[in-house]
């Protein structure tokens, strides 16, 4: 944290109003509280492919931040903007609607509204063995989701944006 809160300072420092982001997988996400510079950053992305902390953290093979570690930052922080999650599409995971629905419901139980979902690039072995095709995952959307805005480029990737009511009635 001392590496990133001396980057973070000299950056704030020659341009004042930065726009900086932070992308993680959540490891020693507690100690995001100690930055400096926490109110100045305009989000925190973090890579966390299941709903379940231990699932999650299997994932990774390290301890990667808690749902209670996220809503403890955004608490601390008192901005609901400063969170986004980035989830990729897993075999026997995170693979089907009603999967990213329980996914979706958890991040709503927080108020963490900006979630991503993408598919793997089958680039390795690992990668060709659970991919998961985001257009079978997304194609029969129900009623708690409302797409907003969807572009494409065949070439390059998809995206979808939308809106989801959580079970609590979040969005």
């Amino acid at each position: 944290i001392n590496r990133l809160n001396t980057v973070l300072n000299k950056v704030f420092e020659i341009i004042p109003d930065a726009f900086v982001t932070i992308n993680t997988n959540g490891i020693n996400f507690e100690k995001i509280k100690e930055l400096d510079s926490l109110n100045k950053i305009d989000g925190i992305h973090i890579s966390r492919h299941h709903y379940n902390d231990e699932i999650n953290n299997q994932i990774f093979g390290v301890k990667t931040a808690s749902w209670n570690d996220i809503n403890d930052l955004l608490k601390f922080t008192n901005n609901k903007y400063l969170i986004r999650l980035n989830c990729l599409l897993i075999k026997d995971k995170i693979d089907k609607l009603e999967e990213v629905q329980k996914y979706l419901d958890k991040a709503a139980e927080i108020n963490v509204f900006r979630v991503g979902f993408v598919s793997l690039m089958p680039s390795n072995e690992y990668c060709k063995e659970n991919f998961v095709n985001f257009n079978d995952v997304f194609i029969n959307l129900n009623s708690k989701f409302f797409s907003t805005l969807h572009f494409y480029d065949t070439n390059i990737c998809e995206c979808c944006n939308g809106i989801f009511l959580g079970e609590n009635g979040n969005l």
